[in-house]
């Protein structure tokens, strides 16, 4: 009997020892499964961010495939962060209609999209994916229709692009070349940068701005944007509604008959005026907590008053 149990006990050991042996493998491949699943995130992620980086920095009439390159690129970043979740999984990847969405189209304000209608417990996490989950009201390029959404899916892809938010992108590529400083702004809940307000800037960095495009991008020797890009971005590009005679690339265009420029508009009264026939860059700010008649004044001021004073021998 005890030899019995002896040999019982031996065995019992050695069973002991080949299921720890075994643990030990299974642990090891565990652990290399996970690694190798963290390989292959970062690997898409980087595919999807190398794909977006390709579409814009093509073409701005090449599609970007937006529900299927940029969206996706934005969910790996959110995905990393934790910080859109379940929103970005509820867009609908396969809508071929918002796949025809270009950046041309965001740029121009005629994507279709239309982000009045944006579901709000989404806005509260996630401006971006409201945004793209946003109802189609129009085929893209087909009208004009004013949307501060757009600028900020912009934001969004150049951020994934660059890997630097637009506020350090602009910081290096821009600001800092025009020595401008002190500039603050906000962001959304995931850290992108607004991409149509609260940015705090002096009216005199503003004309600094507005000087820039009346030399063509150009500055102290230095070409800060393409002159190319400058004048695309100037000339007429869509319609621009009843607000300006037409729109170029986030810029409005005057009507001729009052100056022949462009001009930027923001909320309250704030204005950079372009007039390159006069050589002349006008900056008017304002505060949008007063009258809402103050911005149509500002806006009437410039060709009533500025540019007819100017033309004056």
């Amino acid at each position: 009997v005890d030899d019995a149990v002896e040999r019982d006990d031996v065995g019992l050991g050695r069973l002991r020892r080949e299921l720890a042996g075994r643990n030990e493998e299974l642990e090891t491949a565990m652990a290399e499964l996970e690694q190798a699943q963290v390989q292959l995130v970062q690997s898409e992620r980087l595919a999807a961010v190398g794909e977006l980086a390709a579409a814009i920095a093509h073409e701005v009439n090449n599609p970007v495939n937006f529900a299927l390159n940029a969206v996706r690129a934005l969910k790996a970043s959110v995905v990393e962060l934790q910080q859109l979740g379940a929103c970005v999984a509820a867009i609908d990847w396969e809508d071929d209609a918002k796949r025809a969405i270009t950046v041309r189209h965001l740029l121009t304000m005629t994507s279709g999209l239309n982000s009045l209608e944006a579901d709000d417990g989404t806005l509260a996490v996630s401006w971006i994916g409201a945004y793209i989950q946003a109802p189609l009201i129009s085929e893209p390029g087909a009208e004009f229709r004013y949307d501060g959404a757009l600028p900020h899916l912009l934001s969004g892809m150049l951020t994934e692009a660059t890997q630097l938010s637009l506020s350090e992108y602009l910081q290096q590529h821009v600001f800092a070349p025009l020595d401008i400083t002190g500039v603050t702004w906000e962001t959304d809940p995931e850290g992108f940068t607004s991409g149509f307000s609260g940015i705090t800037i002096s009216a005199r960095d503003l004309a600094k701005i507005g000087l820039l495009y009346l030399r063509e991008g150009m500055w102290e020797g230095r070409q800060i944007v393409p002159r190319e890009w400058v004048e695309a971005s100037s000339q007429n590009q869509a319609p621009g509604g009843s607000a300006a005679a037409g729109y170029g690339y986030l810029w409005w265009l005057s009507d001729e008959s009052r100056f022949d420029g462009f001009f930027a508009a923001g909320y309250g009264g704030q204005y950079i005026y372009v007039i390159p026939t006069l050589d002349l860059v006008v900056v008017i700010t304002g505060d949008p907590d007063v009258s809402p008649d103050i911005p149509i004044f500002h806006r009437n001021l410039v060709p009533d008053y500025i540019a007819r004073a100017v033309r004056t021998p």
